[in-house]
């Protein structure tokens, strides 16, 4: 006779993380539906599915619930998700590939920035604290991409990391992202393509530079 084995049960911070979760995926839907205004927290506790209380007792208020839903829009609590990507850079050993992957993973991360950013319009929180929290995000991610190819020792001979990475960040910006695929009809793929072109010539070694995508050298 099989034996079936009992359901693990949900801790109690598993099941906080969940309602956590499921309190702010009903308030993106909510905002997107009727708009940051129209969308009140008792709105939100009904559309998922929790009593009012919990979502005042989670976020406090509707500004810090706004907040929650723009770092996981950039990926910055889908800590899985992340990780995946770094998984995926650390086993890459072709310095072009890994600018490749990391360009294709931000234009991602930029499409939800976008979508954030025009959901919310002037009501984007644009205090001090979300600005310094959001270049904080945005560092992180660059870094990833830096971290990695200084482990491959590809950057050109005389690019410090930290150069490397402030060349990423004037580069590769939101503003441009939106003109060329939003504004000019660029397809994303076009976007990626080109940007791997132009991280490749500003930071890649010579040696590594114009390696055909998909070829690794270990």
């Amino acid at each position: 006779m099989r034996t079936v084995k009992p359901a693990r049960r949900i801790s109690k911070r598993e099941r906080a993380e969940q309602t956590r979760a499921r309190i702010v995926g009903a308030a993106y839907r909510l905002f997107t539906q009727h708009g940051y205004e129209a969308t009140t927290m008792q709105s939100v506790a009904d559309e998922a599915g929790v009593a009012v209380q919990t979502v005042y007792f989670t976020f406090h208020t509707k500004a810090a619930l706004v907040m929650a839903i723009e770092v996981r829009a950039v990926g910055g609590e889908d800590q899985e998700w992340r990780e995946q990507r770094q998984r995926e850079l650390v086993v890459e050993h072709g310095p072009r590939n890994v600018v490749a992957m990391w360009v294709a993973a931000s234009a991602t991360v930029l499409n939800r920035i976008t979508a954030f950013v025009a959901l919310l319009g002037a009501n984007l929180q644009m205090d001090a604290e979300s600005v310094e929290r959001r270049a904080r995000e945005r560092d992180r991610w660059f870094q990833m991409l830096i971290d990695r190819l200084v482990a491959l020792d590809a950057l050109k001979p005389g690019l410090m990391p930290s150069r490397a990475l402030d060349v990423a960040r004037a580069v590769l910006r939101v503003e441009a992202y939106e003109d060329l695929t939003m504004r000019w009809g660029w397809t994303e793929q076009e976007w990626v393509e080109w940007m791997t072109g132009v991280l490749a010539r500003e930071l890649l070694d010579g040696r590594h530079e114009a390696q055909p995508l998909g070829t690794t050298k270990r």
